[in-house]
C-alpha cells in the first residue's frame, strides 16, 4: 500500500459579493445622474408644491414649529428627555426653514 499526498482542491474565489457592489453602486450612479438632470419645466407636483410651501410659510408652518419649540420645552424641563428634547428642537428648526430645504434640495437637482 503506497501513500499519497493529495494537496485539497483548490476553490475559486467567488466574486458574487464583489458584483453585488458593483450592481448596487451602479444602480445608485444610474439613479443619482437622472435625478441630476431632472427637466426644469412645469410638471404637475409644481402646483402642490406651490400649495404646501404657502402653508409652511404660513400660519400652519409657524403653529406646527411652535409646538415642536414647546415640546422641546416640556421634553427639556418638566418631563426631562433629552433625546426627545434634542428631536423636537431639530424639528421645529427643520419646520422654520422648510420651504428653503426643500428649494435648497430641489435646485441641487436642476
Amino acid at each position: 500500500m503506497t501513500k499519497t499526498i493529495a494537496l485539497p482542491a483548490m476553490q475559486a474565489e467567488s466574486n458574487l459579493p464583489v458584483l453585488k457592489y458593483l450592481l448596487f453602486f451602479a444602480l445608485l450612479a444610474g439613479v443619482l445622474f437622472s435625478l441630476a438632470h431632472a427637466g426644469g419645466d412645469e410638471t404637475a407636483v409644481d402646483d402642490i408644491w406651490r400649495q404646501l410651501s404657502g402653508w409652511a410659510r404660513g400660519a400652519p408652518g409657524k403653529i406646527i414649529a411652535l409646538l415642536s419649540f414647546l415640546s422641546a420645552v416640556w421634553f427639556g424641563i418638566v418631563k426631562p428627555n433629552y433625546t426627545n428634547a434634542i428631536g423636537s428642537i431639530v424639528f421645529c428648526l427643520m419646520m422654520a426653514n422648510a420651504t428653503e430645504i426643500i428649494e435648497n434640495f430641489m435646485q441641487a437637482s436642476a
